[in-house]
């Protein structure tokens, strides 16, 4: 299913790429890394650019301005995964070179320099699917292999590397970690058999992992948030899709949530200010029983399109376990599913930031309404 939502990912950029150019945007990116830092400027690193895999740039917020930062030492392009150093600078791994090449390199910028330095590797043939900074400045980072590797501990002040996972880790796809208020991580994602663990809880003051109860649905291509009263929703994915399920650290357990509005995965979540959850873009998960008539009549690789999202936008409200339509951005943004370009930013003000496809649009979680820059 993973290789099949990555080719339908490109039918998806062949097809914006005939699209208009917006008034509110010079540049167009895709399967890169947008990091918020703490002047409030965002990084773009990452991705594919008419200047180039090695090409970064800034976007800043209070002045819609975009500037041209230092070149990446490592060409990087499909899904790296970005994350914020406590010392301000924002470290890059994973991802693949121009020439489909799986990187080993993890990369660090520092914005006070506007300069980049390798300052680690990871095993051989990894695939990173996630990254987080940790309280004690090390950084999980989770990855598509298997066993005592499906969890690596990474120290940027020494670039060493640990293997922290689980000997029942059998990761297949985009495993998500999520912090905790506990200190501990959670990580939900899609496992091999149905017997599989597909979720496991990383405790950092023991460098120990742990099984978990399993979630109802395997997922991948999914998102988990942590909610104010400290529990995790967890939403959509490949399997999992249009079902949503929240993890409760003090029961240790998966309960099911009230179904979504729209079926979907590869999409994009954020916690507002108000406790509420809101969701945007990404696809509706392709149809197995379409996927088993392509097959049944040997169509090569050709894959039936996506259906059209019932909700480009919805808000979960934890309060009432409801998921609600929401009205969609103006423009068709483009809210790139695969890319890490799509992720959200939450400004002082208490705006939301979402470095789309087709560059900046803004959330107001208030009014629930949307503008362009």
């Amino acid at each position: 299913m993973r290789s099949a939502l990555f080719v339908l990912a490109a039918e998806v950029l062949l097809s914006c790429s005939t699209f208009g150019a917006q008034r509110f945007l010079w540049f167009e990116h895709v399967n890169g890394t947008a990091t918020l830092l703490p002047d409030g400027r965002v990084l773009l690193a990452g991705w594919q650019s008419p200047r180039g895999p090695k090409s970064a740039e800034w976007y800043d917020p209070k002045n819609n301005a975009f500037a041209r930062a230092a070149d990446m030492p490592t060409p990087r392009t499909f899904d790296p995964v970005s994350t914020l150093l406590k010392d301000g600078r924002v470290l890059l791994v994973g991802g693949f070179s121009p020439k489909n090449e799986r990187l080993e390199t993890i990369d660090a910028y520092d914005p006070k320099q506007d300069t980049w330095k390798v300052i680690g590797k990871i095993p051989e043939q990894t695939i990173v699917s996630d990254a987080v900074a940790l309280t004690d400045s090390t950084v999980l980072i989770t990855t598509w292999v298997g066993g005592k590797d499906g969890i690596l501990i990474f120290s940027p002040e020494d670039g060493s590397v640990k293997s922290v996972g689980h000997p029942k880790m059998a990761c297949n796809g985009t495993a998500l970690a999520t912090p905790l208020r506990t200190g501990k991580v959670l990580i939900t994602h899609l496992a091999y058999g149905d017997g599989d663990p597909n979720a496991f809880l990383y405790d950092p003051a023991q460098a120990k992992t742990s099984t978990l109860p399993r979630m109802a649905k395997n997922r991948d291509g999914h998102q988990a948030i942590l909610l104010p009263d400290g529990r995790v929703l967890v939403t959509g994915g490949d399997e999992g899709a249009p079902t949503a399920e929240i993890y409760d650290p003090d029961k240790n357990a998966f309960t099911p949530a009230s179904p979504m509005v729209a079926p979907r995965t590869m999409h994009r979540a954020v916690a507002l200010s108000d406790g509420r959850v809101l969701i945007v873009g990404g696809i509706t998960p392709i149809d197995e029983e379409a996927l088993k008539e392509v097959e049944k009549q040997k169509k090569g690789s050709g894959l039936p399109m996506s259906k059209p999202l019932a909700a480009e936008v919805e808000v979960y409200d934890p309060k009432t376990d409801k998921f609600s339509a929401l009205k969609k951005p103006p423009s068709n943004p483009q809210f790139w599913q695969g890319s890490r370009t799509g992720v959200y930013h939450q400004l002082a003000g208490g705006e939301i930031l979402f470095m789309s496809f087709r560059g900046p649009i803004y959330f107001d979680p208030k009014t629930e309404s949307w503008r362009l820059p």
